[in-house]
Order: C-alpha cells, then structure tokens, then sequence
C-alpha cells in the first residue's frame, strides 16, 4: 500500500478553488454507536446510527478579490459545495474526490501574533451525504 504525503491538497468552496492557500485540511467521518442493550443480553448491544462528517480547513489568509476572504467571508452559516482530492490532479483510483455541501459555521477572518503568517481557519459541517468519487 502506498503512503501519501499532502503536498498538493485540491479545495474547491463555493466554486471556487483555494488550493493555493490551504496549509491543512481534515475530513472527518463519524457514526453515532446507538446503544441497544435488552435485559437478556449478556453483552452490550450496539447499532450503527446516523454518519455525519465535517471539514476543517486552515488557510494562509489572503484578502484580494477572489481568495480566501472574499470567497469566504459572506460564506458564514451558508451551505455551499465542496470538492476536496488528495492532490490537484485529476480524480482517478489513487487520487479520489469527495463531495458535498457543507454549512460554514466558524470563519476567522484574522489571526496571528507579530511576525507570524496570517492565517484563518474553517470549519464546515456536512448537511447530507458526503460522496466518493475514484473514477476518471
């Protein structure tokens, strides 16, 4: 199995493509474990609820029109679509592609102490299904 070094993560937000200025970027699937434990049961049982998912994003931030806080900021509390891959390149069987819309609901449009990089961060809560794609 090969390994995989982040070097060139794809983001596109609202139709827009950001890549440029992501520094880190996390997908993150979670399934609620619903407890359905009955007297006669000798051990705990358990059942598979709903999945959610989430996407954080730090970005190196950058106020021109069309970056990161242009596309960003009038962005707070809307669903809009993502496209997330591994790397730039096109999707394919090593480079897939997940989708979905999410609900910015956390933007932090200036941060940083003297002499540090501005950056930002978001956070993007899944609002239905989030979709793998690893065909060309």
């Amino acid at each position: 199995m090969a390994k995989t070094i982040l070097t060139s993560a794809y983001l596109s937000a609202n139709a827009v493509d950001l890549s440029d200025h992501v520094r880190s970027i996390s997908i993150d699937l979670k399934t609620d474990i619903v407890d359905a434990t009955c007297m006669t049961n000798t051990y705990k049982d358990k059942l598979a609820g709903f999945t959610d998912w989430s996407v954080e994003v730090e970005f190196a931030q950058d106020y021109a029109s069309g970056k990161v806080d242009a596309t960003l900021f009038p962005l707070i509390g809307t669903s809009v679509a993502l496209i997330i891959r591994p790397t730039s390149a096109a999707r394919g069987p090593t480079n897939p592609e997940f989708t979905g819309n999410g609900i910015m609901d956390s933007y932090s449009p200036l941060s940083g102490k003297v002499s540090d990089l501005n950056t930002n961060k978001v956070k993007f809560q899944g609002t239905a299904t989030l979709a793998r794609s690893a065909t060309s």
